[in-house]
């Protein structure tokens, strides 16, 4: 049975050097173990070796997981201010 799953890889959206995806993603019945956290700290040290000084995942703010990523140093971002596209501008 699987229980969690984990993906790094290095960012090819941005033109930061060093710039890395991660993500984790733990069943609800299977959380508070420990299995996430062993397993961003084994992402941690795989996007290292990939010469990554940076890196980012992604979070919804009213999910569980929510409180994960401050137990675990992680900050968020400040929300992007993107303005809607209007479909009739658009090409």
């Amino acid at each position: 049975t699987v229980v969690a799953r984990a993906q790094a890889a290095l960012n090819v959206h941005t033109t930061a050097t060093g710039a890395a995806f991660v993500g984790v993603i733990v069943d609800p019945a299977h959380r508070r173990r420990g299995i996430g956290t062993a397993l961003l700290e084994r992402l941690a040290d795989h996007v290292r070796t990939h010469d990554a000084t940076t890196w980012t995942g992604r979070i919804f703010e009213d999910s569980p997981p929510a409180a994960f990523a401050p137990r675990h140093g992680l900050q968020p971002d400040p929300p992007a201010a993107v303005p809607p596209a209007s479909p009739r501008r658009a090409p």
